[in-house]
């Protein structure tokens, strides 16, 4: 993942590796690899500091945030954990759906969370309660801020071009 970012951070060898699969192909679909030459070069914007760090920094409170609410949440159930064993319960829960491939990991998240809140002595009805709320109210989550952060973003990167032609999402 983190070479892919890189590649796309970085477009040269990509640009380059589309401009050699374009001259075996006999120079056909020039259209085509003319739209995804430029495509890399705007998707590198994308990577800027002035985009990439606001959206991390956002990044970052928003994951702290949903571990702080499953902590509030445990905490109001009766679960007796601590902040940073609710932080790590949620975020290698999240990190295992991630991996699953699974859409939002619909299905791994849960179990792996019901799962470690099991296993750290969490009855199996307040954990399969404080599972089942926080995803239904944190799934979403990164949903609803991309829906508030998107106009702003594609504003700003309209700026950073330099002309007023849309971005294409």
């Amino acid at each position: 993942m983190l070479l892919l970012s890189l590649l796309l951070a970085y477009p040269r060898p990509l640009i380059a590796a589309v401009g050699r699969a374009y001259a075996a192909g006999g120079g056909r679909g020039r259209r085509f690899f003319a739209r995804l030459r430029a495509g890399l070069r705007r998707t590198a914007g994308l990577f800027a500091p002035s985009l990439l760090g606001p959206a991390l920094v956002l990044s970052i409170v928003g994951w702290f945030a949903e571990g702080f609410a499953f902590h509030w949440l445990l905490d109001a159930l009766g679960a007796p954990l601590t902040q940073l064993q609710a932080l790590f319960v949620f975020t290698f829960a999240i990190i295992v759906g991630a991996v699953s491939m699974l859409p939002g990991g619909l299905g791994s998240a849960e179990a792996t969370m019901v799962g470690l809140l099991l296993a750290m002595s969490v009855e199996l009805e307040t954990a399969v309660a404080a599972t089942v709320i926080i995803r239904a109210t944190t799934l979403w989550f990164g949903v609803v801020l991309g829906f508030i952060t998107l106009p702003a973003a594609l504003r700003l990167a309209r700026t950073r071009r330099g002309d007023g032609a849309a971005v294409s999402a």
